[in-house]
C-alpha cells in the first residue's frame, strides 16, 4: 500500500469514508489567522461528523487563531509552548530561534502523540516538520504526513531537507507545483502527494449575497493578501497606474490585507500619482463582500502553494488577472477563466485595459471561474483527498 501512496494513486474525486474513527493531529506554526489557518479551520468544520476526530496542535500560543478554532464544534486544540512568539522578519531567525526550541518542542510533541492517541499526525510546514520530527522517527505506530504550503525555491533545495522528510510516511504539497517542487528532495522511490487545497465556495456565496450592493461605483480593481515582498503588490501598482494612464474609465485599486510592506507601498501609489484612487484597507474580515462589489481580482506574488486568495475571488465569480507563478497559474484556464500574464507591468497593464472595456467578457469569465472552482477546488474535494490518504495508511497498520 505504500507503493500506492508513493505513486499518487489517490482518488480526490471519490468521496472516501474512514471506516473506523480515527484521531488525527494536525501541527501548524501559526501567525494568527491568514491562508493556511483558515484553509484548516474550513476543512475541520467539514469534517465535523465523520468518522475522522481533528485535533489542532499550535507550537506556540496564538490567542488570535485559537478563538478563530474555538468556534469550530468538537475541535480540541493545545500548544506545545505557552508563551507567544512572534513574527520574525525572516525564516533565518525563526529558524534560529527554532532551533533552540527544537528538544523542548519534540519532546513536547511525543507526549502530546501518546495522551490523545493519535493515530495520523500531519504536519503542516517546515517548523511543524521539525517539531514532529523525532516521534516520526521513533514512534512509528503513528503514521506521519508532511504538507508542504509553498513551492521550494533555489533557497529550499538544500539536501538537508532529504533528512527532514524521511521519517514521514508520505510527504504532499498542497498543489501540483507543491507538490512537483518537493520531488527532487525526496529519497530514491518516493513520490510526493498533491493535496490541492478546497475552499468554501457555498459560504464564500452566501456571504457576498448579504452584502451591500454599491450603485454608480468606479471600475474597480481588487488585490487580497498580506502585504510583503514578494507578494508583487508593487508590480501591481505599477500595472494599475501605466492602465489608468491608458484607460478612459474611472477607477480604482484596493488592497485588503495588512503587512509590513504596507509603508512603502503607499510611498510607491503616491509616486505613481494614484494615491487619491488607491485603497488600503488592512486587515478584513468581509472579504467576500469587497470582492463581490469589485470587477477584476489581480495577483502577483511570486510564488505560491495554492493561494487561498485566487480560489475565493475565482468562487465570487470575478475574473483575473494573475502574474504568472508556480501555485497560483495551474488554478486557472487561460482566456477562459482569466488571464496568465508575464511579470511585467505592460502585460498585465493590458490586461486590465480590456476587461475594463468589456462587462460581457468579465461576467463570462467569472462564471468559468466559479464552475472551476466548484468542480476543482472545493472544500468537499479537499476533506475527500485528506480522507482517502488516511484511509491508504491505516490499511497499512
Amino acid at each position: 500500500m505504500e507503493n500506492q501512496i508513493r505513486a499518487g494513486g489517490l482518488a480526490p474525486e471519490a468521496e472516501v469514508n474512514v471506516a473506523m474513527s480515527v484521531p488525527v493531529a494536525h501541527v501548524m506554526r501559526t501567525y494568527g489567522v491568514h491562508g493556511g489557518e483558515r484553509q484548516l479551520g474550513q476543512m475541520f468544520r467539514h469534517s465535523v461528523g465523520s468518522s475522522v476526530t481533528d485535533y489542532f496542535v499550535f507550537l506556540y500560543r496564538d490567542d488570535v487563531c485559537a478563538r478563530y478554532f474555538s468556534g469550530i464544534a468538537g475541535l480540541k486544540f493545545e500548544a506545545l509552548l505557552p508563551f507567544r512568539a512572534r513574527q520574525f522578519p525572516s525564516l533565518a531567525r525563526e529558524m534560529l530561534v527554532l532551533l533552540l526550541l527544537l528538544p523542548v518542542l519534540q519532546v513536547r510533541m511525543m507526549g502530546v502523540l501518546r495522551k490523545s492517541e493519535v493515530k495520523i499526525c500531519v504536519a503542516h510546514g517546515l517548523q511543524a516538520g521539525a517539531a514532529c520530527w523525532l516521534a516520526a522517527l521513533l514512534m512509528r505506530d503513528v503514521k506521519y504526513v508532511y504538507v508542504h504550503r509553498g513551492t521550494k525555491s533555489r533557497a529550499g533545495s538544500s539536501s538537508i531537507f532529504k533528512l527532514l522528510y524521511w521519517p514521514f510516511n508520505v510527504v504532499a504539497g498542497v498543489s501540483q507545483a507543491s507538490a512537483a517542487s518537493l520531488q527532487p528532495l525526496l529519497m530514491r522511490g518516493r513520490v510526493a502527494v498533491p493535496l490541492e487545497n478546497g475552499i468554501d465556495w457555498e459560504e464564500l456565496e452566501r456571504r457576498a449575497s448579504e452584502c451591500e450592493t454599491q450603485k454608480d461605483r468606479p471600475f474597480t480593481v481588487i488585490a487580497v493578501g498580506r502585504l510583503m515582498e514578494g507578494k508583487g503588490q508593487g508590480l501591481i501598482i505599477e500595472a494599475f497606474a501605466r492602465f489608468k494612464s491608458l484607460a478612459n474609465v474611472s477607477a480604482r485599486l484596493i488592497f485588503a490585507g495588512d503587512g509590513p510592506d504596507c509603508t512603502r507601498l503607499r510611498h510607491l501609489a503616491s509616486e505613481r500619482g494614484v494615491a487619491d484612487c488607491t485603497s488600503f484597507l488592512g486587515a478584513v474580515s468581509n472579504v467576500p463582500c469587497q470582492l463581490a462589489q469589485s470587477d477584476v481580482f489581480v495577483h502577483a506574488s511570486e510564488s505560491e502553494g495554492l493561494s487561498n486568495a485566487v480560489l475565493e475571488a475565482m468562487a465570487i465569480g470575478l475574473p483575473s488577472v494573475v502574474v504568472e507563478a508556480p501555485g497560483v497559474t495551474e488554478c486557472h484556464v487561460q482566456d477562459e477563466t482569466g488571464y496568465v500574464v508575464s511579470r511585467d507591468i505592460e502585460a498585465l497593464a493590458s490586461k486590465l485595459l480590456v476587461l475594463s472595456s468589456d462587462s460581457d467578457l468579465r461576467d463570462r469569465m467569472g462564471k468559468n471561474a466559479r464552475k472551476r472552482v466548484k468542480t476543482n477546488y472545493s472544500i468537499g474535494r479537499n476533506v475527500a483527498r485528506y480522507h482517502a490518504l488516511y484511509e491508504k495508511l491505516l490499511e497499512r497498520t
